[in-house]
């Protein structure tokens, strides 16, 4: 095991010196999560061996012989060169690799926008020839702006050419080139894009043979040993004969001033003021509002232009100054200022010998973060919350130049390839999750009970994202409890997006044997395209026991428990509803047919946010399943309403009762068979919530849960308990609404099939009127079944006298002597006269009689 151990220390010291050249004890500690005590045995051992080396120092350093990198440039003069082992590593790797090569190096060209320091780049590289020995000291650095002799292509080549006597007017004696002048050193050819075909093709001759002839040489050919670096602000694609292109090799570019890393514009920024700093000999303060618009702001020239805002801002803070220090604000600034307010005054001391910002504090990642996770808590809409972490995560990877190369990372991104996008199916999210990663290195320092109160809420809007997070980070030991933590929660809200929150039904397949239910997993979550189920593989031997408490274990993890599909490769249906009895909240289907055709066919289904009942409905005839709800039919009280006539009838009963009974029941429909099926096993727990059950037909009486039929409430006798229920809810005025309501539903239900001529919805407001009047007069509100009685009567009346076209009172009655009749016939003519108008129709006293004898009983 200890052999393993070092064997393993020596891999990850190799993996570290490969892309920074060298290695602490105590980082070797923290990526591979051993004590430092350990990590120095192994150290020691392998030094003992000759497999390592150690570097003397405070800290002390560890390297592996064979990846110590060939370029150190902590002592060279690219040392100064700011990003030197950042963002311009790969550049200045290139180009040494140029420089270095066999027998006079490698013609290198430079692209870049203007002002990004590609001539300053080119003299650093001259130096460093020098310094390294590929050159002598006093080798010549010569330099040659082309765009100088754009319009003039042939006094151009005299110039890098050189002519000879008589070769133009004017030439009355010989002079060397530019080309013969750089012998032995470096001529840099600066917008070399204005270079003409012919001179390009010249030049490539030269680059391949060091032989050239001046202007007017028609015979002998000169030899110049000259190292090229070339530079342009173009596309080289666009301006260069690809057979000039194909003698350039080594091609870098440069990255504009606003994206290089913000402790690189820090440094640039801070080194141009230290500058001024020397040659006035004053102390310079630069405000947070310069430092800030200086380091944001996008320059179209570039360190150009950012060198002479510093100069002009020098410049008219010293004419100010009346002491030792000038104050550079905005007072001076000839710039545009910025909004952001990340960055602090900057104090630069005259007698420092280079810029050093190791006490500056560049930019309080700690505080933005609070204030975005606080944005969290006050509800501010989330997907803003999201972009804004994003373009934070981005500032962070390109200020520290992330590159998520060492092993650690690597690690992690493969796991998260592995776990997070195939078997969880969460698609597209690796390079989200990569973006996350950014905060694994970086210095926090976070509030903790905010932390804790950001996650609490996530879980409760991203249930099935923090589910995956959650599993993800178990699988990790070497991050403290606290970045876990950050971590979890930057994660789960920037993969949110690819996670469909609206699933409510939680799909498990269990199967015995090493890998046969994730396999099935990751095949059904990828082709559904996220994530539908959680998978457990059980050791052969398993039992239903230990089955069962893998479920439970599954349950508890649920941060918000829906309904849940279990599929299943063996077990008995019985018992594991009688062992999960106490766990589970919602419904439960079980199937113990496990393929992967059925757990693709299930998932699909739970997939399109189809509903538990319909999913049921649909799997039942083809596949060996059983439904329960341990907790009842709701874990809500509920009300259920089951018509014989279909759910037609049901549902519009519902929209009614919805309507008065919203905040105190959640309303079900259910087919009747359904309903009676559930009545004949006798399972009352399905009905434990259950308040009421109303119907269009009569249930049991040996039915324990109240119920009643709907037509049955319209009747005084049978209608006390309905009230009482119903009363207690919603008060004895809504009560009645209700029951006006239903009164009028039923009136069109029975009307409808009898009505050929009226529409029954707009005459049932015409009769309902009239019954109002009817009750303002008597000062007396009818009866439920007396209400239903007089819709029905007055519907029929109006259709027949419609179709008989009578116009008179052709039904004479024989004298009435009594005077509650003569009142009621007077007061009807002046109720009926509104409905008669508009149906052109004559109500007789008949029909008035006939009325008088309903309303009277």
């Amino acid at each position: 095991m200890k052999t393993k151990a070092k064997e393993k220390v020596l891999k990850q010291l190799r993996v570290i010196c490969s892309s920074q050249g060298k290695v602490t004890a105590n980082q070797l500690a923290n990526s591979l999560n051993l004590s430092r005590q350990n990590i120095n045995h192994y150290l020691i051992q392998l030094a003992q061996e000759g497999r390592i080396q150690k570097i003397n120092g405070r800290p002390n350093y560890w390297i592996v012989p064979s990846t110590q990198p060939a370029n150190d440039l902590t002592q060279s003069c690219l040392k100064s060169v700011i990003g030197y082992n950042g963002s311009l590593r790969s550049v200045i790797n290139k180009c040494i690799a140029g420089i270095k090569y066999p027998p006079q190096g490698l013609n290198i060209l430079i692209t870049g926008n203007s002002g990004v320091g590609k001539s300053y780049l080119a003299k650093k590289l001259f130096e460093y020839s020098k310094e390294s020995s590929i050159i002598s000291t006093n080798a010549p650095f010569v330099v040659l702006n082309c765009a100088d002799y754009a319009d003039n292509p042939e006094l151009l080549s005299a110039t890098l050419f050189g002519y000879k006597r008589g070769a133009f007017t004017g030439a009355d004696h010989d002079v060397q080139g530019l080309i013969a002048n750089a012998n032995e050193g470096y001529l840099f050819l600066d917008e070399i894009h204005r270079l003409s075909s012919e001179n390009q093709e010249k030049l490539f001759l030269f680059m391949d043979t060091d032989k050239y002839r001046p202007v007017g040489e028609y015979n002998k050919w000169y030899t110049s040993k000259v190292r090229l670096i070339m530079a342009t602000t173009e596309d080289p694609q666009k301006y260069f004969l690809d057979t000039f292109l194909r003698r350039i090799p080594i091609r870098v570019q440069l990255k504009d001033f606003s994206q290089r890393p913000l402790t690189e514009r820090i440094e640039l920024v801070s080194s141009l003021f230290l500058k001024e700093a020397h040659k006035l000999e004053k102390q310079i303060i630069i405000s947070s509002e310069i430092m800030n618009a200086l380091t944001f702001n996008e320059y179209s020239g570039n360190i150009g232009t950012l060198k002479n805002l510093i100069k002009i801002s020098c410049a008219q803070a010293y004419a100010a100054c009346t002491d030792k220090r000038l104050e550079i604000t905005t007072a001076v600034f000839p710039g545009k200022l910025t909004m952001q307010k990340t960055l602090d005054t900057l104090v630069i001391d005259p007698n420092q010998k280079q810029s050093l910002l190791s006490d500056y504090n560049k930019y309080n990642y700690s505080d933005h973060l609070e204030n975005l996770l606080q944005q969290v808590l006050k509800n501010v809409d989330i997907q803003i919350i999201k972009n804004k972490l994003e373009k934070f995560l981005l500032l962070i990877k390109n200020e520290n130049d992330y590159n998520f190369e060492d092993y650690q990372s690597r690690n992690l991104l493969h796991l998260w390839n592995n776990y997070v996008v195939e078997r969880y199916g969460v698609v597209n999210s690796l390079s989200t999750f990569q973006l996350c990663l950014t905060l694994k290195n970086t210095v926090l320092y976070l509030n903790q009970q905010l932390l804790n109160s950001v996650y609490k809420k996530i879980c409760k809007k991203y249930c099935r994202t923090t589910y995956i997070v959650e599993t993800f980070f178990k699988k990790i030991a070497f991050f403290n409890e606290d970045k876990v933590l950050l971590l979890k929660i930057v994660t789960a809200l920037l993969i949110s997006d690819f996670v469909n929150e609206k699933i409510n039904i939680n799909g498990l397949i269990i199967a015995h044997g090493k890998s046969t239910a994730s396999s099935i997993q990751e095949v059904v979550n990828q082709l559904c395209g996220n994530y539908i189920y959680e998978a457990i593989d059980m050791p052969i031997n398993s039992s239903l026991t230990d089955v069962v408490d893998q479920v439970k274990k599954y349950l508890h993890d649920q941060s918000s428990l829906h309904d849940l599909i279990l599929i299943i490769d063996t077990g008995s249906l019985n018992q594991i509803y009688t062992l999960l009895k106490n766990e589970i909240k919602g419904n439960l289907i079980v199937i113990n047919n496990l393929t992967t055709s059925i757990a693709l066919d299930v998932g699909i289904k739970i997939s399109s946010q189809q509903n538990f009942i319909d999913i049921t409905k649909e799997l039942k005839p083809y596949y060996r399943i059983d439904i329960k709800s341990f907790d009842g039919f709701s874990d809500k009280n509920n009300i259920i309403i089951s018509c014989m006539s279909g759910l037609g009838i049901s549902k519009q009963l519902k929209i009614i009762f919805k309507k008065y009974l919203k905040n105190n029941f959640k309303i079900y429909t259910m087919k009747y068979t359904q309903l009676k099926e559930m009545i004949d096993k006798n399972d009352n727990d399905f009905f434990k919530k259950t308040v009421l059950i109303i119907t269009t037909s009569n249930l049991p009486t040996s039915f324990l849960i109240p119920h009643f039929n709907i037509y049955n409430i319209f009747d005084s006798k049978n209608s006390n308990l309905f009230q009482e229920i119903l009363v207690n809810q919603i008060g004895f005025k809504k009560y009645n609404t209700l029951i006006k309501e239903l009164i009028k539903f039923f009136s069109i239900e029975g009307i409808s099939a009898r009505l050929h001529l009226l529409n029954p919805k707009i005459v049932i407001n015409d009769i309902e009127t009239v019954i109002l009047r009817y009750e303002n007069y008597l000062e007396y509100n009818f009866p439920e079944k007396t209400r239903l009685n007089l819709y029905m009567h007055l519907a029929l009346m109006l259709e027949r006298l419609l179709l008989s076209n009578k116009k008179s009172d052709s039904d004479k009655l024989p004298a009435v002597t009594d005077q509650k009749k003569i009142n009621f016939l007077n007061i009807s003519k002046k109720i009926l006269h509104p409905l008669e108008l508009k149906y052109n129709v004559s109500v007789s006293n008949y029909e008035i009689s006939l009325l008088y004898e309903l309303m009277s009983s």
